[in-house]
């Protein structure tokens, strides 16, 4: 969670500002919204998220607060209202004495959330495990049929942070894309179809592997600006495909909260 300890890029007073005006206008607008506008409520709300997990962290040293004292546990409720998965959780574990009942988790098919603070864990049932901080908004967690192939697919967005030579900043992304198959030619072409989806060629493999058995590649986008880190492994049956990318500036100054996750990644045998 090192890039918690980052200047956070909001002021308690600039949240409580933009709080007052965001919260009111998702009352009014969220079931409603096109999917841009949606996505620029989702990003305002973590860049509030963001700025009070880390103005929390630099005045207490704590990385999740023992009780809500600057109203997180609201933001996450209104995280959920935007049809994102988990902010219920993070929002009971902050204010457990709240009535009202959590709507569904939203992960489907073979995964399931949960939350300890301040990480929550996803499980597959094919035998894989990612813990992530709870700052990370979490974009899709789901099984679904793509090309064919029964896929789980997760999508993470980690801290906002300034970008490199150029105004404004972004959030970086984690994206895990997995598989069963007890077949070598078919883990072959699942990860060979990935790696092709997001321009990464052999050229851009690196000697290092990050962790244990896997590939490593990393390429630079010049046309998008973009930087991306790709892991590939395999474990027993299970085959995934792993990227980081983000814009100057926030590749680098999210990268470590990446490292974590991958470092974390657990499987386990599944009895058939």
């Amino acid at each position: 969670m090192k890039p918690l300890m980052s200047a956070p890029p909001l002021s308690i007073e600039e949240v409580r500002y933009h709080r007052r005006e965001l919260l009111p206008y998702i009352d009014s607008s969220a079931t409603h919204l096109s999917q841009d506008d949606l996505d620029t409520a989702r990003e305002r709300l973590y860049l509030l998220i963001g700025s009070v997990a880390r103005a929390y962290r630099a005045k207490t040293k704590r990385p999740f607060p023992a009780r809500d004292t600057l109203g997180l546990a609201q933001l996450f409720d209104y995280s959920s209202r935007l049809g994102l998965v988990g902010g219920s959780l993070v929002a009971r574990a902050l204010a457990p004495a709240t009535k009202e009942p959590p709507p569904p988790i939203g992960a489907t098919g073979k995964l399931a959330l949960s939350f300890a603070a301040p990480a929550f864990t996803l499980r597959s049932e094919r035998g894989w495990t990612i813990r992530f901080p709870y700052y990370f908004m979490i974009g899709t967690a789901e099984t679904s049929t793509m090309h064919f192939v029964d896929t789980d697919v997760v999508l993470l967005s980690t801290l906002l942070a300034p970008h490199w030579g150029m105004p404004g900043g972004s959030q970086a992304t984690l994206l895990f894309v997995a598989t069963s198959s007890a077949s070598a030619d078919r883990s072959d072409r699942f990860l060979q179809f990935w790696l092709e989806q997001f321009g990464i060629e052999k050229k851009d493999e690196l000697a290092d592997t990050l962790v244990g058995d896997s590939r490593h590649y990393r390429r630079f986008d010049a046309d998008a600006k973009m930087h991306k880190e790709v892991v590939t492994l395999r474990r027993g049956p299970v085959v995934m495909f792993v990227q980081y990318s983000g814009l100057p500036g926030t590749f680098e100054a999210n990268r470590e909260d990446f490292l974590d996750v991958l470092r974390g990644l657990r499987f386990t045998a599944v009895a058939k």
